[in-house]
């Protein structure tokens, strides 16, 4: 959840400094046969060293070319990580119907007039709790409290309450589940 509440790192142009590590300057780049973006750090550095980017032909060539670049390079990285995550989702839920008859421990990580949102920590799998699968109690949402009261019975549910869940739907091509409270 902390990740998901962080900037996502784009390629820039621009110096930056690195707050965490403490450093004024910063420059990323692991192997120069992995990603492109290092590739391109690479050959800038062997120009530097080389003392090429004093030249202002060469200079104005890269400065020209190197925006759209770390552009394109920001833009191809999200959607390679998109894809990823689509495909480790699908391969999950594959696995998971497996497991639907199988009771599962799970938290409340989000609750909206619809349901609530439970992650199962064993397998990293989210799913919703239809409120209409609640049929103990008429509930209703308490925004102020971030829970689901019941009016006449006051069960409430409330953001990082353990549940017991089980499987009732996997929808495979828009890659959700439902579950339901045992």
């Amino acid at each position: 959840m902390l990740l998901r509440s962080m900037r996502k790192a784009e390629y820039s142009t621009t110096q930056s400094s690195h707050f965490a590590l403490g450093l004024e300057h910063y420059a990323h780049f692991t192997s120069p046969i992995r990603r492109y973006p290092d590739l391109i750090l690479h050959r800038l550095l062997d120009l530097f060293f080389k003392g090429e980017l004093k030249s202002g032909r060469v200079k104005a060539a890269w400065d020209e070319k190197i925006t759209g670049w770390a552009k394109h390079c920001s833009t191809t990285e999200k959607r390679a990580e998109d894809a990823e995550r689509e495909i480790i989702k699908l391969k999950l839920l594959r696995h998971m119907e497996e497991h639907a008859d199988k009771v599962m421990e799970g938290v409340i990580t989000g609750i909206q007039e619809y349901g609530l949102f439970v992650q199962i920590d064993e397998f990293q799998l989210d799913g919703l709790v239809h409120i209409r699968t609640l049929t103990d109690d008429f509930y209703e949402l308490d925004k102020k409290k971030l829970s689901l009261i019941g009016t006449r019975r006051g069960k409430v549910y409330s953001f990082g309450d353990v549940v017991n869940v089980k499987i009732t739907k996997i929808d495979l091509l828009k890659r959700e589940v439902d579950f339901v409270i045992v």
